[in-house]
């Protein structure tokens, strides 16, 4: 490889071309860097065809180039990565070479990104100008209004923040040139203002992801076409909020697994009544949809195994009818819901698969009751339920002694709640298997007798939020199973416990200055108490650090490739 690198600053652009004119690379060259270029024309030895061999090219910050180096006659290339360059408007005729055959013969990955004043990609006509095109990027291009006919080789498109009204078409082949078909093809649209339509002149046989985010013009999505695609498994529709539902039912694709939707205006009623016809769905995502409300409740198929519900008004009597037939559910996300309570015991009972749940924000909820019944339960959740926060609020309650009855809870393992006052919560009252436990916000005092009736089994504690924390308790030394300790913006805190035999790591952020005094090497009152732990963190300084020994997130769908 050969990588040719400039530092950003004001120098002068002749200098960089003639440099670059006489570093002529050899013939053998495979792969090309150039970063920082400052020249206004591309470089003379990639006007003429000696980078026969060149098969992976990146140019980056060449912000004074005014036009693309004429890399189609490059026969052997197959990457190509532009990024960030401020002064083309145009990709033009001679980008694509002048030999026959005419584009990039053996192009796979194209990817354009940063070109804030590109507002026109010329198209030669009856040409198919990417015949082996396999990824193609396009990203922060706010100005483009057109892209070329994507060959039906395409198996990744991604389009963000792009200027285009509406997707190109697929290249139509003729029967002399024809060119395999990509059986696994995934489409992202993200962050397109100008994006008024999806049309159906693209044919995409082996469509299985389609993501759709953040356009907030889109009016119309070729919903005839996509429901006759045998392969879509993941379908997102997220912040389109001008959506305009056709007139006729739609239906969805009965192959799809994963369904996402948030904030899609007249969709959202016409797509959630066909939700019962998907047999294949596992996966369920509903973000602010209105239509779901007490009077209106959703028939979900019962292959559904995750499903997360955000602000979608959720009220007491929708979520039991929708959990009626939920045999195969194995993870419940509640956020915003509108709810007092929860599903009375009888419906989760038959909930049998339920081993994570999360029950955040949702402000009226006034009861945990019923839960008991998750006999499966591994994994819960319960944050910023005022109503459930300040039904308990005594010191004396969490000091108090065991629990005598135990918990149906019995397989409960990770817990993270907003505040130790929820553990006086009957459900959660006898539980004796948690191995993590995590508090958003702690009281002044930890759950004393709580933690004892979890101390064969408690590996890990963590606090969030320790400002009100003023002391550890000594039985801190009877967890005889802990491992790890963190506390952060322990602000009160100035002096440690006797500490478990376990311990390997003790974490405590922004605490008192005193305690770290205290903790000092070999010098420090504390220190005796912290030199066998094999991991030892205390400062009182602030610090980004955030607890990541209970990840308060279940795995629902990786969206993260839409960024």
């Amino acid at each position: 490889m050969l990588s040719l690198s400039w530092q950003m600053g004001q120098r002068d652009a002749g200098i960089d071309e003639r440099v670059l004119d006489h570093l002529q690379p050899h013939t053998s060259l495979a792969k090309l860097k150039i970063s920082g270029y400052s020249g206004s024309r591309s470089l003379c030895w990639m006007e003429n065809p000696i980078l026969t061999n060149v098969t992976y090219i990146s140019l980056s910050d060449c912000h004074q180039l005014q036009y693309l180096p004429p890399l189609g006659r490059l026969a052997s290339l197959k990457y190509l990565y532009l990024r960030n360059m401020n002064t083309v408007k145009t990709i033009n005729s001679s980008f694509y070479g002048c030999q026959n055959p005419f584009g990039f013969p053996s192009l796979k990955l194209l990817h354009i990104e940063g070109f804030p004043a590109l507002d026109e990609w010329v198209e030669p006509e009856n040409r198919n100008l990417f015949p082996q095109l396999e990824v193609l990027v396009i990203q922060l291009c706010k100005s483009l209004r057109n892209v070329p006919a994507l060959p039906s080789t395409l198996a990744y498109f991604k389009l963000y923040d792009v200027g285009l009204t509406t997707i190109p078409a697929t290249y139509c082949c003729t029967e002399t040139t024809q060119q395999p078909k990509s059986s696994h093809f995934k489409l992202i649209i993200s962050h397109c203002p100008n994006l008024v339509m999806l049309e159906p002149n693209y044919c995409f046989e082996g469509l299985e992801e389609l993501l759709v985010e953040d356009c907030k013009n889109l009016m119309h999505l070729p919903m005839v076409q996509l429901q006759k695609l045998p392969s879509v498994k993941t379908f997102l529709l997220v912040k389109c909020p001008n959506l305009i539902a056709p007139e006729a039912e739609i239906s969805l694709p009965t192959s799809i697994r994963h369904l996402y939707i948030d904030s899609c205006g007249g969709y959202e009623t016409s797509l959630l009544k066909s939700l019962c016809s998907l047999t294949s769905l596992t996966a369920l995502k509903l973000g602010n949809c209105v239509t779901v409300t007490p009077q209106r409740d959703i028939s979900l198929p019962s292959s559904i195994e995750n499903l997360y519900m955000d602000s979608c008004g959720v009220g007491d009597t929708s979520l039991p009818n929708s959990f009626c037939s939920q045999t195969s559910l194995t993870s419940l996300q509640l956020y915003d819901c509108l709810m007092t309570a929860l599903p009375s015991a009888e419906v989760f009972k038959n909930l049998a698969t339920m081993q994570h749940l999360e029950i955040v924000n949702c402000s009226k909820l006034a009861t945990l009751d019923g839960i008991e019944e998750l006999t499966n339960l591994r994994e819960l959740n319960v944050n910023g339920c005022d109503m459930l926060d300040k039904q308990h609020t005594e010191a004396s309650d969490l000091r108090q002694a065991a629990a005598v009855c135990p918990s149906q809870l019995a397989k409960l393992e990770k817990l993270r709640i907003s505040s130790p006052f929820l553990l006086q919560h009957r459900p959660l009252r006898g539980v004796k298997s948690v191995t993590h436990l995590t508090i958003d916000k702690s009281h002044r005092c930890l759950p004393e007798g709580w933690l004892m009736q979890n101390r064969n089994h408690l590996n890990c504690l963590a606090v969030r939020n320790a400002s009100h924390l003023v002391f550890l308790p000594s039985i801190i030394a009877g967890l005889t199973s802990l491992k790890t300790l963190e506390i952060l913006n322990a602000v009160l805190l100035q002096s440690l416990p006797e500490l478990p035999a376990s311990l390997e790591r003790l974490l405590i952020i922004e605490c008192h200055p005193v305690l770290g005094r205290r903790c000092q090497k070999r010098i420090g009152c504390d220190w005796h108490r912290i030199a066998r732990i094999r991991d030892v963190k205390i400062d009182h300084r602030p610090s980004g650090y955030s607890s990541s020994s209970y990840m308060g997130y279940f795995p629902f769908f990786h969206w993260n490739t839409l960024r």
